[in-house]
């Protein structure tokens, strides 16, 4: 079996040009900003949870598709084991090429005269695949922007990307609001759900077809051993290196803390007062109009202060959540995504400072560990669930508060200077 992994590799900043860098941050913006623009239904949680709750789903099953759809960061360390260099590329492309396939097949099914258990099931799984989708395709975009930028060039496309494209998710918000407001009808409030899922097909296919035009520093391959003694190898060097194993471990706390979103989307009717179709797509355009905001700050403070300095900060809104949610009741409710928004992007800046860990030949397999304590983390979704049909919102929204304090605990003690670490 093919395992492309080598030590001969090539250090991206010392041979991309500034015209490479630049064509590769713009085609970098337009993927990420597609993909926001299906923000409803490529980022699974709310509106999922939404759609189970519409189809007469509990509180538990509502937010399976979120545990699923993390699950799904087992994955990409087993492509990570035989996947050649040089096709890393193509398989971020054919990930969102088949989310897109996957979203048109969801929307067939939930118009298909087939039963509510059925279509329950079909939103479950579909998230599952969605997952794996998303996860693989990220970490493989990921590497291919450290494979085109240089760690500078990385930084201010980072910034520029989640200033601009957040605001791609807000118009998909705001379009979700147009199409559920004022729909009691359930038929009619379905087929709200089923043009959301429509208006990804394009959004990823546009996404893929810019993702395939990335141009990238060239890493030699070798014949390597098998999966099995490769995924040994990447738990030792992930055991030894002190950095990576607190920063999966305080990414662990930091997704545990996210898992509270499903439950806040439940609670925005007990909170508010209002249907929750009359405010989730307001929801999620505060939550994206804020990530955009704070897309630009984080990265003007990583490019002057360093990576870690960004994570720590990234911890405030993140513990904010839950104190929010726990004390703030009527209109005032719903500024709780806003600060969801904000907290967000440690998706994007824990992987950042994984990459500024790694060389361009471990990148792929350290971002893939990296996705599996995302996943190990997705299964405090249910338990937020759980917690909710059993004790009541409010233990939900104190766990994620205690998690959050627990990152920012671990990513106090990261080095300051990832890339001065020594590259494993």
């Amino acid at each position: 079996m093919i395992c492309p992994k080598t030590k001969e590799t090539v250090d991206s900043d010392e041979i991309i040009s500034p015209h490479v860098e630049r064509k590769n941050a713009a085609y970098f913006v337009l993927a990420v900003s597609m993909t926001y623009l299906a923000a409803p239904v490529t980022y699974v949680g709310v509106v999922q949870a939404a759609l189970c709750d519409q189809l007469g789903a509990s509180a538990t099953l509502s937010n399976l598709p979120s545990v699923l759809f993390v699950f799904g960061g087992i994955a990409p360390l087993f492509l990570s084991s035989i996947v050649p260099y040089r096709l890393e590329r193509m398989i971020s492309a054919i990930s969102a090429a088949t989310m897109a396939m996957a979203f048109g097949l969801l929307a067939a099914l939930l118009i298909a005269p087939i039963s509510t258990p059925a279509k329950i099931a079909a939103v479950i799984g579909q998230s599952s695949i969605v997952g794996v989708l998303s996860v693989v395709g990220q970490v493989y975009l990921f590497q291919c922007l450290k494979r085109g930028t240089t760690e500078n060039g990385r930084a201010r496309a980072l910034k520029l990307t989640y200033a601009i494209g957040p605001l791609a998710a807000v118009a998909g918000s705001l379009l979700a609001q147009s199409l559920m407001e004022g729909r009691s009808d359930s038929w009619d409030n379905l087929g709200s759900y089923v043009t959301l899922y429509l208006v990804g097909v394009p959004c990823l296919l546009i996404a893929a077809a810019a993702i395939s035009k990335l141009q990238l520093v060239d890493v030699k391959e070798e014949v390597s051993a098998r999966t099995s003694s490769y995924l040994v190898e990447s738990l030792r060097a992930l055991l030894q290196s002190r950095p990576m194993l607190l920063l999966c471990c305080a990414y662990f706390a930091n997704n545990a803390a996210l898992g509270v979103l499903p439950n806040l989307s439940l609670h925005l009717p007990r909170a508010t007062g209002f249907p929750r179709e009359e405010w989730v797509g307001y929801g999620m355009a505060l939550q994206f109009g804020f990530k955009s905001a704070s897309g630009y700050l984080y990265g003007a403070l990583a490019e002057k202060h360093g990576a870690r300095l960004t994570l720590q900060m990234l911890q405030v809104p993140l513990f904010l959540i839950s104190c929010w949610a726990l004390l703030i009741n009527g209109t005032a409710y719903i500024f709780v995504f806003a600060l969801v928004g904000a907290a967000q992007l440690s998706g994007i800046y824990f992987p950042n400072y994984c990459l500024a860990l790694s060389s361009n030949a471990t990148g792929a397999r350290n971002l893939s560990l990296l996705m599996i304590i995302s996943s190990l983390a997705g299964l405090s979704s249910s338990s937020h669930g759980t917690m909710n049909d059993l004790l009541g919102a409010w233990a939900s929204f104190c766990l994620s508060g205690v998690c959050a304090a627990v990152a920012l605990r671990l990513v106090s003690k990261l080095p300051r200077y990832p890339q001065r670490e020594q590259r494993r």
